[in-house]
């Protein structure tokens, strides 16, 4: 019955992606829960199986490296390999995607269901995108050709007649078979179409989550605007709260906001707009970590790794990769404030190995600097920095690495 094998696909498929985003969407909003949301660095880092798995089974690793050798005979045995084995890999991939990575990242979602939630609701869109595309060109298929419809048959027993020669014992069976209706084969393209379209739609709403955890967005609700930009703080141009707000009043309580929402009702909405401006969420001052004067509703950015609160801060060294998405590098990076930017444009780079080989502690650290990676040195207490020298401090995101 191939109309009930594409019903109970469907079904299924609704049902754990419909989990998936109640469960992402519960957690987000949630002050306890919002943190612990994956996004693809986070999924590498705690789930490593799941990459593993998936370049093991891709297949395009060999290819990749001789595409990407110095050596030229090998890079033309690579672009001649890789034309023909092209539809070979694609085709692989997408029964590995389908049948392996989907079942894999389930299981791991029902273990975890708050941390893989994102991640299983991207594969489940990804899946029901495939299962709609087919569905709409096996409607067509069906509208096109009405040899290809599928039958079904109309059986029924006839009443025998009172003046019937036939014994007690015999039964008569009719029937006749039919085509599925013109009707019902364009209702199953337009579903298909459908299903595909809003397949696509969701796996795009879930990629800013995936890029990086703090952006996400609720996926019930169709808003551009991710949740870090709450809550609001929005004035008249004197200081007082805006028009039908106190002081203890939120400008918006709830969690979706449109900046442009309450434009309409201020009496400077004729020749005013929004403007919305990054600003750094970890801040040192003196070097004490300042709390944010914005309070956040949603996943919090990761905290920079400390050595010593009056030392180095540095965080992970990544690269914005294709789509947007933040690959590691495996190392780590320093981030400088504007003090000491302002110091080495007036000293030269010839000062940064020397504040750079220089710790309290006993605490080593390898950091990516203007001029290579430089190995933190191990010194006592008495051999600390001087009060002229400049330290290194976490503030605005500008790096050097």
């Amino acid at each position: 019955d191939v109309l009930g094998m594409w019903a109970l696909i469907f079904l299924w498929l609704t049902a754990g992606v419909w989990v998936g985003v109640t469960v992402h969407d519960l957690a987000l909003i949630s002050n306890n829960r919002k943190d612990f949301i994956l996004d693809v660095t986070g999924v590498n880092r705690y789930c490593p199986l799941i990459p593993k798995v998936w370049s093991t089974l891709a297949g395009y690793r060999m290819i990749s490296g001789l595409v990407a050798s110095p050596k030229l005979s090998a890079r033309l045995l690579g672009l001649v390999l890789a034309i023909p084995l092209a539809p070979v890999l694609i085709a692989w991939n997408f029964v590995a995607l389908m049948f392996v990575m989907c079942p894999l990242i389930l299981l791991v979602f029902m273990r975890h269901p708050i941390r893989m939630s994102r991640a299983w609701v991207f594969i489940a869109s990804i899946v029901c995108f495939f299962y709609g595309l087919a569905l709409t060109l096996q409607g067509l298929a069906y509208v096109c050709s009405q040899d290809l419809r599928p039958r079904y048959a109309l059986t029924w027993q006839p009443e025998q007649l009172g003046n019937s020669t036939a014994g007690p014992s015999s039964v008569c069976t009719c029937g006749c078979d039919y085509d599925i209706s013109f009707s019902v084969c364009m209702n199953l393209t337009v579903i298909g179409a459908m299903t595909t379209l809003k397949s696509c739609f969701l796996a795009l709403r879930c990629l800013k989550g995936l890029r990086r955890s703090q952006w996400a967005s609720l996926l019930t609700v169709e808003f551009p605007v991710p949740l870090t930009a709450y809550s609001v703080d929005w004035r008249r141009p004197d200081g007082k709260p805006i028009q039908f707000r106190t002081e203890e009043m939120p400008v918006q309580g709830e969690v979706a906001f449109d900046p442009f929402a309450l434009m309409d009702e201020q009496p400077e909405s004729a020749f005013t707009t929004v403007t919305l401006l990054p600003e750094p969420v970890h801040n040192f001052k003196d070097g004490v970590l300042v709390k944010p004067l914005r309070k956040l509703e949603a996943a919090s950015i990761p905290m920079p790794e400390i050595y010593q609160l009056d030392s180095i801060k540095v965080t992970r060294a990544e690269y914005i990769g294709c789509c947007g998405f933040a690959w590691p590098t495996g190392g780590t990076h320093c981030v400088y404030d504007d003090e000491f930017l302002e110091a080495l444009e007036a000293n030269g780079p010839e000062i940064v190995p020397e504040m750079l080989t220089r710790s309290k502690s006993g605490i080593s650290a390898s950091l990516h600097t203007p001029l290579g990676a430089t190995k933190l040195g191990n010194f006592a207490d008495d051999e600390s920095p001087s009060e002229n020298e400049e330290i290194p401090r976490f503030g605005d995101p500008r790096d050097h690495s």
